[in-house]
């Protein structure tokens, strides 16, 4: 067992951002304010998931398709898809999670079979 600690956090548009790093994937717990500024961006190689833990947020991706995202719902962008995330509630907490996803292939089935009971 292992605790990860964050070692490094920021202010960033308008946000809190705590982050915490594994060797291949990277947690950010992020807070969004009234005056937090989004840009339109794209991760060349990670995937992004993003929890939302309070809050509510609009997600868009180009080709304009726009989704409400709330509380306790999850949103994900595959690497190379330009998207952009608008806070529609005051105060927004989000878990960001991102990772290379390496394999296009059965990974999910792995996932869900790997674990083992007594």
């Amino acid at each position: 067992m292992k605790i990860i600690k964050s070692d490094y956090s920021q202010d960033f548009n308008g946000s809190h951002r705590k982050y915490y790093d594994l060797p291949s994937a990277r947690i950010i717990d992020v807070k969004h304010f009234d005056n937090t500024k989004e840009s339109w961006h794209v991760h060349l190689l990670t995937t992004e998931v993003l929890f939302i833990l309070e809050g509510k947020i609009e997600a868009r991706t180009h080709g304009n398709i726009r989704k409400i995202v709330n509380e306790n719902e999850v949103v994900s962008f595959e690497s190379n898809e330009w998207h952009i995330i608008k806070p529609l509630t005051p105060t927004t907490r989000i878990l960001a999670f991102k990772y290379i996803n390496n394999s296009k292939s059965d990974t999910l089935d792995t996932i869900k079979d790997d674990w083992k009971g007594l």
